[in-house]
């Protein structure tokens, strides 16, 4: 275990004891935030630190690779989030074969081990943990007792009457229901990937692009998208391009993400790049010729630019 302190409260040390949330948090969406608020909440109470305890990837990746779910955001981005949610820090695990067969004691065990002393632990309502799962709410509630600390259980925060999980998240975006995933993740959906070197071919034909290493990340359905690109501290607009390229790569299977940032045409190599998808404007197409390609993506543009004009983007 990791502990991850913020710079906003470096004065604060073991002695003073944690208040914990523990969870996946893929997403970081209005349950989770539930969750890490009890804690926050406690942490004001005990005069302690408040602390997210998370893994570095989904446990299923190592339990059940075969139906592991892609994530919403990758760790960094993650990371980000945690430090705007009035955290003193944040406890990241490893999750290893090996860390798995902890039973919940050894867990919970190892946690204080890291943080201190416990003062309590917000879980949501299906939290299990421990080797195969084995602990539930009433073995946290058994070792709480035994090791001086309180169990909060929060409640499901609820979005059209059923409650917000990451599956149903994860399930929004490839739909392409984006407003729904907008709503239950309480912050516009966007993708979160570092710019790595492609065949230079937009920039060919007109329209450079930056494409995206991202690390197996949930995507919108195919097809070309209006965004906003948050580079750093500066954000831009953007077309996106989620699909196969059916009319430069016959043999291509592999989903590509292509970002056309508008007026802005500078190397950014190795930079990461936040996507907010905005909504999209047509399908991805299979042209016959190449000429035709640089035509539709200067309609696109076009209808891009008179969008971002009307929204006072650009």
């Amino acid at each position: 275990m990791k502990l991850i302190e913020f710079p906003e409260t470096p004065e604060q040390s073991k002695t003073t004891g944690a208040c914990v949330a523990i969870g996946v948090f893929d997403g970081l969406h209005c349950g989770h935030q539930s969750v890490i608020l009890k804690a926050v909440n406690d942490s004001d109470s005990f005069g302690s630190r408040a602390l997210a305890v998370t893994f570095d990837n989904h446990p299923s990746i190592v339990i059940e690779p075969q139906t592991a779910p892609p994530s919403i955001y990758p760790n960094w981005k993650k990371i980000q989030l945690f430090k705007e949610l009035k955290l003193s820090g944040l406890v990241l695990i490893e999750f290893t074969k090996i860390f798995a067969k902890l039973s919940p004691h050894e867990f919970i065990q190892k946690l204080i081990e890291t943080v201190g002393s416990l003062h309590s632990v917000s879980v949501g309502v299906d939290f299990r943990f421990g080797f195969n799962r084995s602990g539930d709410i009433n073995t946290l509630k058994k070792l709480g007792d035994s090791m001086g600390f309180s169990v909060n259980i929060v409640d499901p925060v609820y979005f059209m009457n059923l409650p917000i999980s990451s599956t149903r998240i994860r399930n929004a975006i490839s739909s392409g229901d984006l407003n729904s995933a907008n709503q239950m993740l309480g912050r516009p959906f966007a993708i979160c990937g570092t710019v790595i070197e492609g065949d230079k071919l937009g920039r060919k034909l007109g329209f450079p692009t930056a494409n995206l290493h991202l690390e197996n990340i949930v995507l919108p359905p195919t097809g070309v998208y209006l965004t906003k690109t948050k580079l750093k501290d500066k954000t831009m607009p953007g077309l996106l391009n989620i699909g196969i390229r059916p009319t430069l790569s016959l043999n291509q299977r592999e989903i590509r993400v292509e970002n056309h940032i508008i007026g802005f045409n500078s190397d950014i190599y190795g930079e990461r790049l936040e996507i907010e998808v905005i909504r999209k404007i047509r399908n991805e197409i299979k042209f016959d010729s190449l000429q035709q390609l640089k035509q539709q993506l200067s309609k696109d543009l076009y209808l891009a630019e008179k969008y971002f004009q009307e929204q006072k983007i650009l």
